[in-house]
């Protein structure tokens, strides 16, 4: 992959990372009722080092044990 192509790779997943995003939070605003199955369908497809990142993020974050 040449430089041109990562930098592009990684402009478009932020692009998509930002629309997911912005869709989840319409979604939960919408249906706040439908908050906790997102979420635990998204967790449920984190491996042990990423389940390891977002408990980090919570904690050094937002003060909460996991």
């Amino acid at each position: 992959m040449t430089n041109e192509e990562a930098k592009t790779y990684w402009a478009n997943l932020r692009t998509r990372q930002e629309l997911i995003g912005n869709n989840l939070m319409e979604v939960c605003c919408d249906y706040p009722d439908q908050i906790r199955p997102i979420i635990d369908e998204l967790v449920s497809h984190l491996d042990n080092n990423q389940l390891d990142q977002i408990e980090d993020l919570i904690v050094n974050n937002y003060g909460e044990e996991v």
